[in-house]
């Protein structure tokens, strides 16, 4: 076999891999994200499948028994608004209390969003988060501690004022180092066949 034939084998191989890595990472899917009680926080991505440039991100930490959100409307489409937000977990938790920044300081549970464990609603148009805004949400959990696992997500976006609404469920977001690991080993093969091919 010549060493062209060798090389289009193999940048082939890889070109098939980094489309089927891009592919899952982009792809939403509801896997559960641990929480390790004092340790780094996780961030999730929603992303409207019924209207495009309609995203959001919620980024969970938890600290003895606080759960903090920092929770974002990342859309592109302006007349997107973040209306709700409700997750499940194990073990299940109760909320003793419950704070909201600004907005979201009036979100209560009204099950606009669905069947959740925990959930905040806005009412309306005068308590949604909108594009471009950011809120934080501090739950205090009774009698727990230890590590707590995000099972589903979701977060309701409504494009106003044509109507347009999308439930979506969210997806951890890969950490930076993970993608920096990944990289840095693409490199070290795509210079290493590029070694072998130069001999």
């Amino acid at each position: 076999m010549s060493p062209l034939t060798h090389f289009s084998k193999i940048a082939v191989s890889l070109a098939i891999f980094a489309v089927v890595l891009g592919v899952s990472a982009v792809t939403t899917r509801a896997d559960p994200v641990t929480l390790i009680n004092g340790g780094a926080s996780a961030q999730l991505l929603y992303t409207a499948s019924g209207f495009p440039g309609s995203t959001a991100t919620a980024t969970f930490s938890l600290s003895g028994n606080v759960l903090t959100v920092q929770l974002s409307n990342t859309s592109t489409d302006l007349a997107t608004a973040l209306t709700a937000l409700g997750f499940n977990t194990t073990p299940d938790i109760t909320i003793s209390n419950f704070v909201g920044t600004g907005v979201t300081s009036g979100w209560t549970v009204n099950g606009a969003l669905g069947v959740f464990e925990i959930s905040r609603n806005g009412q309306g148009q005068g308590e949604a988060i909108n594009a471009g805004g950011s809120e934080t949400l501090t739950f205090t959990l009774l009698n727990f501690s230890g590590d707590l696992t995000l099972d589903l997500s979701a977060v309701h976006l409504q494009s106003l004022p044509n109507g347009l609404s999308d439930k979506p469920t969210g997806s951890e977001v890969p950490e930076p180092t993970s993608m920096l690991l990944l990289g840095s080993g693409l490199l070290g093969i795509g210079a290493g066949i590029r070694r072998r091919i130069r001999k």
